[in-house]
């Protein structure tokens, strides 16, 4: 009898959140989830301009304007991504930063619909939604117009579709699937891992099904022609991407952090967040609702574990969280049903007070000057520093790299224009690093400065354009020793307390060079 009465009893309240869902438009699961997405894009908006462009940022605006299959160091996708957010909405901070904030929202959305999927009620969705807009490392990722906003997005999509296939037994979502790992591929190679992921965790369910398909071969085939364009110019440029990696490598640039130092800091990057992500792994693996979809906790489960093995970057999972926020809020609200209803509002409150704490230090709220103080009394221990340049501040490296860029390029143009005129107009910008280059290049025409070259990743490819090299300004000069010019003078300097100490160097001036640029340049490259 007290079975038949738990079994009525989870009727009824199931009865009773369908009931409430159908009970007006305005307040449904979908609905609610589209209010969400539309926060995440005002929030995203509000904090667009605080500080300054992004180093990178800066590079694929240059890199927008040399629009390629590929660069030495990223597939193509960000660059064209650039191209068209810079025609679009113009080279503002806000301007640039409108499709990543959009990025953001319908990331929220499809994760908030994965959970409708899923079985999840209106609670499900909500929690699922607040989950993508309370993970303190989307804030940044969603901050920048950056691979790391696109990404998640891609990752996401892929699983909401494999999940409606599953859930339909349609395998032609498979196709769709295909085609969206094509364009993950474009945008950043990680993707190929997450892929194989999924197929691994479809080899280890009963969704391998999936696999003797041919609608998963087409959507296989599908890819391979979407992502063939870089593979051909990696083939013809003899994988350059590679040489960069094996250059870091070499150099040790990356700090690597042992398993435990890496778990834990993935509960920084997600705050409060990571009861959502956690209680996913008990949705897929111990709940007889997400058996069936069990494959994406194996996929998420083989991408953790390979980053943490081998060292990676902290922030390389984030976006697997996106794939299993859904999963979580079902199980939470499974969980907080019947009588357990009033800890939900709990749930909500707590993440979003988390998140509310840990905003200031991944997305410009506080002047800059107040940051490192905040950070200081949460004695947290941030992921301030994931490459060994990054050692000489304590700021996070995310606000490191959004200031002092027009500080430097004033200096630039003090000395390029303190030349004679007929010296200005032979007169080369060299950097040694892109993000310096790019910041010469987007915001040096307000002050009459001509494009920079660098040898640098991708801007070596674009050459030393027609200079001789006769007269060189250098900024943050690791390229030209002064012994190699006849007359090598100091410039100015660049004296910014946030920037790392590589990128706030001095502009000096390199006359008379006791080389050929052109015939150098091609024994310059710097990966």
């Amino acid at each position: 009898m007290l079975t038949v009465a738990i079994f009525e009893a989870v009727q009824q309240e199931a009865v009773e959140e369908k009931v409430e869902e159908q009970s007006s438009p305005w307040t449904s699961g979908p609905a609610i989830v589209l209010y969400l997405a539309a926060f995440k894009l005002i929030f995203q908006l509000l904090c667009a301009s605080k500080y300054g462009f992004f180093g990178d940022e800066l590079y694929y605006a240059a890199g927008s304007e040399h629009l390629d299959w590929g660069y030495y160091d990223h597939p193509p996708l960000v660059d064209l991504t650039m191209f068209i957010a810079r025609h679009v909405f113009g080279d503002s901070l806000i301007g640039i930063r409108v499709l990543p904030a959009l990025f953001g929202a319908a990331l929220t959305w499809i994760v908030g619909t994965t959970a409708r999927e899923l079985g999840g009620g209106r609670f499900a969705q909500a929690l699922a939604a607040i989950a993508v807009i309370a993970t303190p490392i989307y804030m940044t990722f969603h901050h920048w117009l950056h691979m790391n906003a696109i990404e998640p997005l891609i990752w996401a999509g892929c699983t909401y579709l494999a999940i409606k296939s599953v859930k339909r037994n349609d395998p032609r979502y498979w196709i769709w699937i295909g085609a969206l790992w094509g364009l993950g591929l474009e945008n950043k190679y990680s993707t190929a891992l997450y892929a194989a992921a999924v197929v691994c965790g479809l080899l280890l369910t009963p969704a391998r099904k999936f696999l003797a398909r041919r609608e998963f071969w087409i959507g296989a085939l599908v890819g391979g022609l979407i992502f063939l364009p870089n593979l051909i110019w990696l083939i013809r440029h003899n994988f350059p991407f590679l040489e960069w990696q094996r250059g870091i490598a070499a150099r040790g640039d990356n700090l690597k952090p042992g398993p435990i130092d890496f778990v834990s800091q993935q509960l920084i990057l997600t705050g409060l967040t990571c009861i959502v992500w956690l209680a996913a792994m008990g949705f897929f693996f111990f709940r007889k609702s997400g058996k069936p979809y069990r494959f994406v906790g194996w996929a998420f489960l083989i991408v953790f574990g390979f980053f943490a093995v081998t060292g990676a970057k902290v922030y390389y999972p984030a976006p697997l969280y996106a794939t299993v926020f859904s999963g979580g809020a079902v199980l939470i609200e499974e969980l907080t049903a019947g009588g357990w209803r009033r800890f939900r509002p709990a749930v909500v409150v707590l993440i979003a007070l988390a998140a509310g704490i840990l905003a200031p230090c991944f997305v410009p709220i506080l002047p800059i000057d107040r940051v490192l103080a905040y950070q200081r009394a949460l004695g947290l221990p941030l992921p301030i520093c994931m490459e060994r340049y990054m050692l000489t501040s304590e700021l996070p490296s995310w606000f490191v790299m959004e200031t002092g860029w027009d500080k430097l390029v004033a200096a630039i143009a003090s000395v390029y224009n303190g030349l004679p005129p007929e010296e200005r107009s032979r007169t080369g910008i060299l950097a040694s690093n892109y993000a310096p280059a790019g910041a010469i290049d987007l915001l040096g025409p307000k002050y009459g400065l001509p494009k920079a070259i660098s040898t640098h990743m991708a801007y070596h490819m674009w050459g030393p354009r027609n200079y001789s090299g006769q007269t060189l300004i250098l900024v943050e000069n690791g390229t030209i020793p002064p012994l190699a010019c006849t007359e090598f003078l100091f410039g100015a300097r660049v004296d910014n307390p946030y920037m790392y100490a590589i990128l706030n160097g001095p502009v000096e001036v390199c006359r008379g060079p006791r080389f050929d640029l052109q015939k150098v340049w091609p024994k310059l490259p710097y990966y």
